[in-house]
């Protein structure tokens, strides 16, 4: 590997990436280069939960080998010296689900649309298939990829909106008239090789070229996304006119070329708030450098240029929501000062003067204030708890009266990192698990052989065991022995084996998938920070679950759990497991909105209305984080 300080040189030779449609590139390497930096810098998405730091396991590859069992071997792509010749087989990650964006072989039309009680909660929505968008103004076309309805006229106007996750990147290209949803795009964030969190993406900025580089990756893959989308309508990419994006401070600071260092270290204060256009413009080739190679100075950190503090009506393009011009990775303005200079045969013209949505906090960012504009949270008479599940568990409680919203770092177990199995939303994962008398069963995603396990598929399993009496209710995992002793069924206890010197359960018949000791435990950290995080927001209103109208759970993995599992195993109060509604992808919707006028100006609405707690200094924290720890009997 080569050192952090050292850039890529001239290329050293060239290996072979087969992808799962058969197709295959040349990859060049430089001199020193792992298989993932390699395959990173050809822009192959591998993901690397640790940022290749050798320590988690998860960047497997498969390497063509006519000696090995099935003609390949599995190697770990950040400790693999890349070689002249070698064969990569690489994994379909366009086949992880994005939330808001269904398989295009369905047919139908995409949408970050609701389901449950809250399609229809919040006032002042527009009609969809399924009732009401929440928060106002999107007019949703449900189903998959492509809209059933009319073409827009000739004279139509266009906008993108886009969800930057920190795992996958959902667009949607909309009719400006009306904000209706026309097409949508899923793909994994191309940033994944760096690292599965937020934190990860950080440690990976601060690197000599690692800023530069997830900017220019983040930007290219938009760019070349909402091109497709235009492709799909036979329209022009010149003819969008407005593009606006929402994702965690962290992804909107990297997209924006901004760096997020000081969200990594107390006290942690954002270099921006947001709110405001940037140029997000994809960057012209340029060797691969940052502020910190070249010298120059930070972004500006003042009232004039998307700093700290009340965001200015735009942030200019040189400003300082993209790279400082000492960067030379920088996009070229041909008119500073201004948004929207654009060079003509620039993919998306529109991105030179992208909206980013308004942040609360370091941890609570556009993202957020997107999902409580769609979930309609400022509008509502009864309390609403939004809780976003993911690395960094962010939630809000409120109503029309009064918002009060955290961040906490729950780690990546729901995502699949940091779990012995643990895998992403793609073919093999084990999605759910169920006790059936003496026996598990379990859904596999694609109804193949399991060869690993998902966040929903984790919840389940966990909740399962300790229906079973398997775990107990301080997380102990029992043994075989033990497990007859405490009255466990023989089929059951016939599952339970050892590895690498731990219990463990076996999850599939063929016992591929085992959860360890260890993955109970990082389930426990995990759901313990985030329903903390939930105890801490009820308190500082003087409430209870029972005062609590609706859970909604908003991305992703809030749309495919199993309520009852998260009621189990304490992620969420038992009280609310019968008034939770999963609203899909909510900062998608917000960022269909905020492609309007009103949409924007709502969202700034929610972000002000917004009283952060920080749970890392609130003093009753710690005591609801290590009483959520157990699992109730």
């Amino acid at each position: 590997m080569r050192s952090e300080g050292e850039g890529r040189g001239s290329a050293a030779g060239a290996l072979t990436a087969r992808h799962g449609d058969g197709h295959a590139e040349a990859v060049p390497f430089a001199p020193g280069d792992t298989l993932l930096e390699a395959l990173r810098a050809a822009g192959i998405v591998v993901l690397a939960p640790c940022g290749g730091a050798g320590t988690c396991g998860r960047c497997e590859v498969a390497l063509a080998d006519d000696a090995a069992p099935g003609g390949a071997r599995r190697v770990l792509a950040c400790q693999t010296p890349a070689e002249a010749g070698m064969e990569v087989l690489v994994d379909d990650l366009g086949a992880m689900s994005v939330e808001g964006v269904a398989d295009p072989a369905a047919g139908g039309a995409g949408s970050p649309g609701p389901t449950g009680p809250a399609a229809s909660a919040a006032p002042g929505g527009a009609t969809t298939a399924e009732g009401t968008a929440p928060g106002g103004g999107a007019t949703i076309a449900e189903g998959a990829a492509r809209s059933e309805a009319p073409a827009p006229a000739g004279d139509a106007r266009y906008g993108v909106a886009v969800d930057i996750g920190t795992t996958t990147i959902a667009l949607y290209l909309v009719d400006l008239d009306g904000l209706r949803v026309l097409e949508t795009a899923g793909l994994v964030n191309p940033q994944a090789p760096f690292g599965a969190d937020v934190i990860a993406r950080i440690e990976a900025a601060a690197r000599p070229g690692g800023l530069t580089a997830q900017r220019d990756a983040v930007r290219a893959a938009v760019a070349e996304a909402a091109a497709g989308l235009c492709a799909r309508r036979g329209i022009d990419p010149a003819r969008v006119e407005r593009v606006a994006c929402a994702g965690n401070t962290v992804m909107e600071c990297l997209a924006a070329g901004i760096d997020p260092a000081p969200l990594g270290v107390a006290p942690f204060t954002p270099p921006t708030l947001f709110g405001a256009e940037a140029d997000l413009s994809p960057a012209t080739p340029a060797p691969d450098a940052d502020a910190r190679d070249t010298g120059a100075p930070a972004p500006a950190d003042d009232a004039g240029a998307c700093g700290a503090g009340t965001p200015p009506p735009a942030c200019p393009a040189g400003s300082g929501a993209t790279p400082d011009a000492g960067d030379a990775g920088a996009a070229p303005s041909a008119q500073a000062g201004a948004p929207g200079a654009a060079p003509a045969d620039a993919p998306l013209p529109a991105l030179a003067r992208a909206y980013l949505a308004p942040s609360v906090a370091a941890y609570v960012g556009g993202d957020i204030t997107a999902g409580l504009h769609a979930a309609g949270m400022r509008g509502r008479d009864g309390l609403q708890l939004l809780v976003d599940i993911g690395t960094n568990g962010e939630m809000a409680l409120g109503d029309a009266r009064r918002i009060v919203c955290c961040a906490t770092a729950a780690g990546p177990a729901f995502e699949g990192a940091g779990i012995t199995f643990g895998m992403p939303a793609l073919p093999g994962a084990i999605e759910s698990v169920e006790l059936d008398a003496d026996a598990l069963r379990v859904g596999v995603i694609g109804g193949g052989a399991a060869r690993g396990l998902c966040g929903s598929g984790l919840l389940d399993a966990v909740a399962c065991l300790i229906d079973a009496g398997i775990i107990d209710e301080t997380g102990y995992l029992f043994d075989a022995d033990e497990a007859v002793d405490e009255g466990v069924p023989a089929g059951l206890a016939a599952r339970i084996g050892e590895e690498d010197g731990q219990a463990v359960c076996y999850l599939d018949p063929a016992r591929r998938v085992w959860l360890s000791q260890a993955d109970v435990r990082q389930t426990q950290l995990a759901k313990a920070a985030i329903r903390a995080g939930i105890e801490v927001l009820m308190g500082e209103l003087g409430v209870t679950a029972a005062d609590v109208e609706e859970l909604a759970l908003a991305g992703g993995f809030g749309s495919h759990l199993r309520t009852a599992s998260a009621a189990r195993i304490g992620l969420i109060p038992p009280e609310l497991a019968g008034r939770t509604a999963a609203i899909g992808n909510a900062a998608g919707r917000g960022a269909v909105a905020a492609l309007a006028d009103e949409g924007r100006a709502a969202l700034e609405d929610v972000a002000a209305r917004c009283e952060y707690l920080e749970l890392s200094t609130h003093p009753a924290f710690n005591d609801a984080y290590i009483e959520a720890m157990a699992f109730d009997e």
